[in-house]
């Protein structure tokens, strides 16, 4: 989060979510209790592909510029994450109270992230599988390494060299109509 953000963790009444006609407080045993405050945020991953749909191992680039972006914009820049393989990011929103709040701020990190992706001549694909065999270049992370082994039998058709040099492989996902 931004250093200028309100704190959101400041249990002022502004700042309740509160479903209509709930009261600010409760009774529990015969003593008054604060409602804790609720919040909400959004996660969304996206293949990072070209104009002709081939996915791009361009992360960190697109990140970095996101991040700027964001940066020079008043948006968080921590909304813009790192996935396990080279070629796949997530949008993310900070914390809010409301859902009003929430889409707000994906709307605007959304085209942020859109707008960054075109001048980088890419397009972000919203699915977290990619439907075409692939082999997805993975960060040079011990915990993707760990889930490398850990997730043999999943996700599209592609072989990857895990941890210890262990091979997993994939079965292609079925054709035709469903």
């Amino acid at each position: 989060m931004l250093a200028d953000t309100p704190n959101i963790d400041d249990p002022t009444r502004g700042e309740r979510f509160l479903p209509e006609g709930l009261p600010e407080e409760t009774v529990q045993d015969g003593r008054r209790m604060a409602l804790p405050i609720r919040r909400i945020g959004l996660e969304h991953e996206f293949f990072l592909v070209d104009r002709k749909v081939a996915p791009r191992d361009l992360a960190d680039l697109f990140l970095r510029e996101c991040r700027q972006a964001a940066q020079a914009r008043g948006l968080d820049p921590h909304c813009f994450k790192a996935e396990s393989v080279m070629g796949m990011v997530e949008i993310t929103t900070p914390p809010t109270c409301g859902v009003g709040e929430m889409i707000a701020h994906y709307l605007d990190n959304l085209g942020l992230a859109l707008e960054v992706a075109s001048e980088l001549d890419l397009t972000l694909y919203p699915l977290g599988t990619y439907p075409l065999p692939i082999s997805p270049a993975l960060r040079d992370d011990p915990s993707y390494a760990l889930k490398a082994t850990t997730r043999p039998g999943r996700r599209g058709s592609r072989t990857r060299e895990g941890a210890q040099g262990r091979t997993w492989s994939c079965p292609p996902a079925p054709s035709g109509p469903m």
